[in-house]
């Protein structure tokens, strides 16, 4: 982790490489990795190489993109996206052995079992990720990128379970008997590089003009979910009234997340078969 000075230097160099005149390869490659920014697209560049015009197009796009949000977590005050609620989801998991002992489906008392085994899990996750701490050596670094991701995969599995629950709730479904027909395990999904079960990827067309339309569509519907988590309306109000916290908000909030990177890999299509 850069201290705020280092990261100042950092964002300067990144300002001077995307100003100057000869945009060097190897130098923009070496900026993103000190950023430690998207490794996934980090390694799609080096295969393309210093000769493919796609490889500083998309340093220039993806430098220009940090520069972005580092700007915006560097604003003090801020506001944070709320994902999920946790004060929601602290009630609930309280709870849980109060909700074990109701007649629900054996289904459900399995999702309700899971859901707490994770979250006890990802505390766990979380205090060792702290233990760790902010060293920038290079067994620190791996160790901390393998806590950050088996973390977010047992996050995506806990909202599909509260999902699960809260759909349970509103119409009695059940989800598909194959559901848990293999045991989730965070550890071993992030080694295996396993997708979480039950999260659909988006599938990508190779045709830039279908592209264009499918960012224009999420452009739109990024633009509405954003209305409402502001507005409580698909559409701009003239006063702000903000959906209140829950798990409704939460569950926007999670899709609007998914909607951005699904975005973003489209842009990042576009700019790989220009």
């Amino acid at each position: 982790m850069k201290n705020s000075e280092e990261q100042k230097q950092l964002r300067e160099s990144i300002i001077q490489w995307i100003n100057s005149q000869k945009r060097d390869y190897t130098k923009g490659l070496e900026l993103m990795k000190e950023a430690d920014y998207k490794p996934h697209v980090i390694k799609t560049i080096e295969k393309w190489g210093a000769n493919d015009q796609r490889s500083v197009r998309a340093l220039n796009m993806e430098l220009r993109n940090y520069l972005r949000e580092s700007r915006k977590q560097s604003v003090p005050d801020a506001p944070k996206p709320v994902v999920p609620a946790q004060d929601t989801v602290e009630r609930f998991v309280g709870n849980i052995e109060k909700e074990l002992q109701k007649e629900y489906p054996d289904v459900i008392k399995k999702t309700l079992g899971e859901f707490y085994s994770l979250y006890r899990q990802r505390s766990i996750l979380h205090r060792e990720l702290k233990e760790i701490g902010e060293s920038n050596d290079e067994n620190s670094i791996n160790e901390r990128k393998q806590k950050l991701n088996t973390i977010e995969a047992a996050s995506r599995r806990m909202d599909i379970l509260w999902g699960i629950f809260e759909k349970y709730k509103a119409d009695g479904s059940l989800p598909e008997a194959t559901f848990f027909s293999e045991p989730f395990d965070p550890v071993k999904a992030v080694a295996a590089g396993q997708p979480v079960p039950g999260y659909k990827e988006l599938t990508l067309p190779d045709n830039i003009d279908d592209l264009k339309k499918l960012k224009e569509n999420l452009r739109i519907k990024i633009s509405k979910a954003e209305n409402r988590l502001e507005y409580q309306s698909e559409k701009k109000e003239e006063k702000p009234n903000p959906m209140p916290e829950g798990p409704k908000r939460a569950e926007l909030v999670k899709r609007l997340e998914e909607m951005k990177k699904q975005k973003e890999a489209v842009e990042y299509k576009i700019v790989e078969l220009k």
